[in-house]
């Protein structure tokens, strides 16, 4: 069925509103179920079949059948397969979006299975996550290895969110920042205050308490960074805001506030308190 076909069952011009074609799909609706209740027996008047193609077609719902005045042939491959090339476009254009999506995560657990079997190990894993910017990690990477020259090798990952951002990709950092905190592997995070608030009330961030003294944190600038957890109804400081850091600046990354925190157990906890120092110089 083509949509000028579709628009002359439902008696309406080309180019009707969404709005008109459910108005009159409603009527058609009403108009068959009255008459067939009266005869007990289906409207002959109205075939409710094609009128819901017609209304399925024009709403956006199924694709528009080729016309036939214009060659087609069936594709062999679904044939052979046994598969309704119809009923297969139709679900390829509903689920187009959840099909994009998967594909992502797929990709990204590719590129995720690569990194962990293939990389070189490091000494220092980071990650950034939440509404962080930068044109390059690989500056902020080098700029950290120089300061820690018993770094043999460092890893920085990212789950990177931006206003306005196209829901699939949004879904795919979503599923990435599962990854980044499931994996175990991220020593030390640079976040925004959203996604440190979400994940260190989880109780993902180690208790930076005993070291604030040492690293002299000014306790006033970071009162709105205590957390209560779960399992800690007392409030704590879990991180710290490096915001105006100078190896953050000169490393091309900004950030409205980004806060820096450890890991719970990190498996290398000296190496991420030490970039934890280099990012508050």
């Amino acid at each position: 069925m083509e949509k000028k076909e579709a628009y002359q069952i439902l008696g309406l011009s080309e180019g009707a509103s969404k709005e008109q074609i459910q108005k009159k799909y409603n009527v058609l609706i009403k108009r068959y179920r009255m008459s067939s209740s009266d005869s007990g027996e289906k409207s002959p008047e109205i075939d409710m079949e094609r009128v819901d193609m017609a209304y399925n077609l024009l709403m956006g719902y199924i694709v528009e059948e080729p016309s036939e005045s214009r060659p087609y042939k069936p594709n062999p491959i679904l044939q052979k397969m046994g598969v309704d090339e119809k009923k297969a476009k139709n679900f390829l254009y509903y689920y187009k979006f959840h099909i994009i999506g998967a594909i992502i995560l797929v990709i990204l657990a590719v590129f995720f299975i690569k990194d962990v079997v293939f990389r070189v190990p490091s000494d220092l894993d980071a990650a950034f996550v939440g509404e962080i910017y930068y044109s390059d990690t690989e500056l902020f990477k080098q700029n950290v290895m120089s300061k820690m020259p018993e770094l043999r090798e460092m890893s920085i990952d990212a789950a990177i969110f931006a206003e306005g951002m196209d829901a699939q990709m949004e879904y795919a950092m979503n599923m990435k920042t599962v990854v980044l905190f499931g994996g175990g592997t991220v020593d030390i995070f640079l976040l925004d205050k959203a996604s440190y608030e979400k994940f260190g009330s989880q109780g993902a961030f180690e208790n930076l308490d005993n070291i604030a003294g040492k690293l002299k944190i000014d306790e006033e600038k970071s009162k709105d960074l205590l957390l209560k957890t779960e399992e800690d109804p007392e409030e704590h400081l879990y991180g710290i805001d490096v915001s105006d850091s100078k190896l953050l600046k000169e490393s091309g990354i900004i950030g409205e506030r980004i806060i820096a925190a450890i890991r719970v157990n990190a498996k290398h906890h000296e190496n991420a308190l030490r970039m934890l120092e280099l990012l508050l110089e």
